[in-house]
Parts: C-alpha cells; structure tokens; sequence
C-alpha cells in the first residue's frame, strides 16, 4: 500500500496538485474551538470556517477518481454542517461512524458528557470503487453465547480504536518515520 502524508496548508497544496487520481482522504482539520495553532487562525467566525472546508472539499472531490472516497471527521455538534457541505460538494454519503473513544468522558453541566466524534464517509459516485468487508477477532461479548471463528464485521461504531494524543502511545499503532519519530501528534482513526 502507498500512502502520503502532506504536512501543510491544504488549499496551497490542492491548488497545485493537478493529477486526478487520488483515492482517498482523511479529512481532520481543526475544530474552530480558539486553539494556538502556528498556521491556522482557530478562531476565526463560524461562516468563514465552513466556506474554508467546502473549499476543501470542493478541491478534494475535483482531484478524486470516480468510486474515491473520503472520510471527514468532526465534532459532533457539527454533523449537520457536516452531512450539508458534502452534499453541498458533490459527495455522495454513505455511513456516519461514531468513533467511542477510549478516553475520558468531557463534561458538561447543560448536556449529556461527550464521549465520541463523527466521521462522515461519502464517495464521488454513488458507490465506493473499492469497499473492504473487513472482519476483526474481537474478545466475546458477554451476551454472545459462541465466538464467532471469522470474527465480526467492522460496523459504524468505532469502539476499539485508541486516540493517540500527545505523550500518551497505545502499542506500535503511530504512523512513524524512517527514524521513528511520529509523523503526527494527534493520530486518529
């Protein structure tokens, strides 16, 4: 498998990308929660944040194979953002995954704690070109009777993959570079 991770502004690179054979992506960007980050204001207005990402996504789309998907994760308060500027975009959406994080809960005095982020898979085309059933060996669940000897497909709800945050490492699953050091601070899903 061939990959690439791309450390920049996403638009700049989208401008000059011209090829149109790219197969998937994993959208993460930041969250518009006010952070100090170097390269990105992070608290700019709610509008101006959602036209950057349909710029984005409109510049992923054009570079994507027809069959390509992408994968953008948010908060979930924003799923409805979300779900609109796919469509908005071109994308035909195909699941909303809950990733249940293995994290502490974030508390809240006005609503219920906040446990999990969304993660809208869509295609360009009304069907992915290539969608693996995957199956994981995952220990029995009490109300299972029997183990499965396949295992259970992987569904919509992402309940056993660690956040890897900074300073915190679950096993060999960060991205690493030739001399071991992490490629990313904030490896997710």
């Amino acid at each position: 498998m061939r990959y690439k991770i791309l450390n920049g502004d996403c638009l700049e690179w989208l401008d000059k990308y011209s090829e149109r054979n790219n197969h998937l992506t994993f959208v993460d960007p930041p969250f518009r929660q006010g952070k100090d980050y170097r390269f990105f204001d992070d608290n700019q207005p709610e509008e101006k944040y959602w036209d950057w990402l349909r710029d984005v996504l409109l510049k992923v789309y054009e570079i994507t194979v027809e069959g390509g998907a992408v994968y953008f994760m948010q908060r979930e308060k924003n799923t409805e953002n979300v779900l609109k500027i796919l469509r908005e975009t071109g994308w035909t959406f195909q699941n909303l995954i809950i990733w249940k994080k293995k994290t502490s809960a974030v508390p809240s005095e006005v609503r219920y704690s906040k446990q999990y982020q969304v993660i809208a898979f869509a295609t360009k085309g009304k069907k992915p070109r290539v969608f693996n059933k995957l199956r994981v060996d995952l220990p029995i669940p009490p109300e299972y009777k029997y183990k499965r000897p396949n295992g259970v497909y992987i569904t919509d709800v992402w309940d056993d993959v660690r956040e890897l945050t900074s300073g915190y490492f679950a096993g060999d699953e960060a991205i690493r570079d030739a001399k071991g050091d992490r490629v990313h601070t904030q490896q997710s899903p």
